[in-house]
């Protein structure tokens, strides 16, 4: 990748956080109603098994695009099965927002997706990728990233961080 591509992106990238900052960051207020059903979904989900998924997802507008939608899935999920990096595919190919965080989902649980996707989910060992999965929308692949017991409140969290250095 050219380095005037790369600032170009990061400078977008940039951009948006800003905007989304501005737009949505004044309107956010957390009351306490909000921290209670927060920490009662804790509690009941204490023990369930969650899933660190990341998806691939490509749209199908129309009976006519399905059919060349179908195409480009199947050779994604061979180029994947082959060796090639999910997360960058991920970030070039899907049609999803979770598209600029390499397709990451984050944890979710069983009930919290589609049918067909938590089916797909629960055959899968972490490592693994799903073919190219239909649902009403397009066609989604998926790939199993890890898999934990949902800790409850006061036990073990988790915590993801990522970080980017950019020298000056």
């Amino acid at each position: 990748i050219r380095k005037a591509d790369l600032v170009e992106k990061i400078q977008a990238d940039v951009a948006w956080v800003r905007v989304i900052n501005k737009g949505l960051r004044t309107r956010v207020e957390v009351d306490a109603n909000a921290v209670d059903q927060f920490l009662a979904r804790t509690k009941a989900n204490e023990g369930k098994i969650e899933n660190r998924v990341a998806e691939i997802f490509l749209p199908v507008d129309g009976p006519k695009d399905e059919a060349q939608v179908r195409e480009v899935a199947d050779r994604l999920a061979d180029q994947i099965q082959g060796g090639a990096n999910f997360a960058a595919l991920a970030q070039t190919f899907s049609q999803s927002a979770t598209a600029a965080v390499t397709g990451d989902l984050g944890w979710v649980r069983e009930g919290e997706l589609d049918e067909e996707l938590d089916a797909a989910i629960a055959r899968l060992q972490p490592g693994q990728t799903s073919q190219p999965i239909r649902t009403v929308s397009g066609f989604h692949i998926l790939q199993v990233m890890a898999r934990r017991k949902a800790a409850g409140i006061g036990g073990e969290q988790a915590v993801d961080l990522q970080q980017i250095f950019l020298p000056i």
